[in-house]
């Protein structure tokens, strides 16, 4: 019964060692094909971001793609897409137009003048604009001097 208890243990030991190998012979190849498979991204990340630093120094502009080297069945944008740098025509604004002619030919128009400690009654230029005190005080005069 001893040789068989030991028999059984034998086999019970050579199983786990053995289930152990296989176990450790399935870790290694999945460790192997995910450092193969991150290798192969790592790869393709670097091929992609050199292409478009390549793409964007060659034009001194961004990675834009090139209208020339690009499949015609596909359109460069969605549709329905307009790129935040660029203006919609509504967006512009309107220019009014301004007409300049020369002090000889403005007859009629005044120039005026504004800013600080300005007073428009003693510039000669604006003599149209009329002083409404001083016509107050003319009125007075009159009244006053026939009494």
């Amino acid at each position: 019964m001893d040789q068989r208890l030991e028999k059984l243990e034998h086999y019970q030991k050579k199983m786990q060692d053995w289930l152990q190998l296989q176990m450790q012979e399935r870790l290694d190849k999945m460790k192997q094909e995910m450092s193969e498979k991150i290798r192969e991204s790592e790869e393709d990340i670097v091929a992609k971001l050199t292409q478009l630093i390549t793409k964007g120094s060659d034009k001194r502009k961004g990675p834009i793609a090139n209208v020339d080297e690009g499949n015609d069945d596909e359109p460069l944008y969605p549709p329905g897409f307009t790129s935040s740098h660029m203006r919609t025509q509504a967006e512009y604004p309107r220019k009014s137009t301004v007409t300049i002619m020369p002090q000889q030919f403005r007859a009629g128009v005044s120039s005026f003048q504004a800013g600080p400690g300005f007073n428009p009654k003693n510039n000669p230029i604006n003599s149209a604009i009329p002083d409404f005190d001083e016509l107050v005080e003319k009125e007075r005069m009159k009244e006053e001097l026939p009494k």
